[in-house]
């Protein structure tokens, strides 16, 4: 039976989603009012009338409260367009485990071409469904 080098390594993965989590979300969301306060001081608009309306109400706001809002081309860019890429971020830290353990169980070749064929699935789905592609 083949050995892995990571066979004696533990992940401790809600020590790492709070690490990942504390590294993302309060830049993030500073920004995120950062952005908020700027709009309204030249725009001269009340914050909740913004809020609600350029997140794309109750459903954008919950995709950017769990960072899916690169889901949805009418939200994604909105606040501002690098944004994109924090979310994608987010998504990948959710994701890093299963990688860990694909690569622990199946090795590197087979671990690699499931994240390939995962890629290319999304890159069709992003295209036909939602008219973009996120390259």
């Amino acid at each position: 039976m083949r050995r892995n080098k990571i066979d004696n390594i533990k992940l401790d993965i809600k020590s790492f989603d709070k690490r990942r989590a504390w590294r993302i979300l309060p830049p993030y969301y500073a920004a995120f009012f950062g952005f908020a306060l700027v709009h309204i001081v030249l725009n001269h608009k009340p914050f909740d009338a913004w809020f609600y309306q350029m997140l794309g109400g109750s459903t954008g706001i919950l995709l950017h409260v769990f960072m899916l809002f690169n889901l949805d081309p009418h939200v994604i860019a909105e606040i501002s367009g690098s944004f994109w890429s924090i979310s994608l971020e987010s998504q990948l830290y959710v994701l890093f485990p299963l990688f860990v353990w694909s690569y622990a169980k199946y090795g590197l070749k087979p671990t690699l071409c499931a994240v390939f064929l995962e890629s290319l699935a999304w890159q069709i789905f992003c295209y036909h469904k939602l008219g973009f592609s996120h390259t």
